[in-house]
């Protein structure tokens, strides 16, 4: 793929928001491009607005980062040594306290008699200790977890899930600038044939896509605006007529940023939520 423009970002909302972009790698033979990038999730509100039949909350449970090479140039490929997985720089620690008890006893004689300690019947007066001992222990954990792995087409892509027990994808994951580069991008393109790119100002550029599946999207607070929708639902079962309308406005607002839907009804149908196009030379570089 190539471009002539400013990197591009086509996105859901703040669902998820992708920063990404190339550093030269100094010194080099062939050309080496690092390739950094961090994206922010969070749970985007859409709809509200006077013209929208419905307003509600929608945000991810785990979705797929893809990275689409220029594959229409060979020349250019992903130095697959160079792939780093990684995790959220944001952390949670888990505290596991566990507890250990024994119970100690002991035994005392008394002999009774009339005057006193005698030989009279004997008296057995028993003591019982519960012991208990605690420990703790504390482990460290990325919030969001991205996983090296591959999307369907063969493309390199992390998925990417949260492990602290909430239900969807909220905050930050990697770094662009404290982190080292995702991979670096091995140039072996003719001399001449760059040179003529940068006279044209045609680069070389990569697609960041953010997939997911239709059940990975959790839609909730659906609150229906459109009076003859809301007229159509009354006395029929309304949550399962609000989430197609909300369904049906969800599907709207990807086609109009240009993201790829299937069928916004089925489960397993793929859904891009973001799309970030990243030249390989910044304009300001030339």
């Amino acid at each position: 793929m190539m471009v002539s423009n400013n990197n591009k970002h086509k996105k859901l909302g703040r669902l998820a928001i992708t920063r990404a972009w190339f550093d030269p790698v100094a010194d080099t033979t062939p050309p080496r491009h690092a390739f950094k990038m961090d994206i922010v999730f969070t749970n985007e509100r859409l709809g509200g607005g006077p013209d929208d039949p419905v307003r509600f909350r929608v945000g991810m449970k785990q979705c797929e980062v893809v990275v689409i090479p220029p594959i229409s140039d060979p020349s250019i490929r992903i130095d697959e040594r160079t792939i780093l997985s990684g995790s959220s720089p944001a952390t949670v620690t888990i505290k596991r306290e566990t507890e250990a008890s024994a119970e100690v006893s002991g035994e005392a004689h008394l002999d009774l008699g009339a005057t006193g300690l005698s030989s009279g019947a004997n008296v057995k007066a028993a003591a019982k200790r519960r012991r208990v001992v605690h420990a703790s222990t504390e482990e460290v954990l990325p919030v969001l977890l991205g996983t090296r792995s591959q999307s369907q087409e063969g493309h390199q892509s992390w998925n990417i899930r949260r492990i602290d027990g909430t239900e969807t994808l909220e905050g930050q994951l990697w770094d662009a600038h404290a982190d080292g580069p995702r991979f670096e991008l091995l140039d072996r393109r003719p001399e001449m044939a760059r040179e003529s790119d940068k006279r044209t100002g045609l680069h070389p550029a990569v697609v960041v896509e953010i997939r997911c599946k239709r059940e990975d999207l959790e839609i909730v607070d659906i609150d229906v605006t459109d009076s003859a929708d809301a007229k159509i639902m009354l006395g029929l079962p309304s949550r399962k007529k609000a989430m197609k309308v909300a369904e049906a406005f969800l599907k709207q607002q990807l086609q109009k940023e240009c993201l790829r839907v299937g069928d916004i009804h089925e489960p397993f149908s793929d859904i891009v939520v973001g799309d970030l196009l990243v030249s390989m030379v910044d304009d300001d570089d030339i």
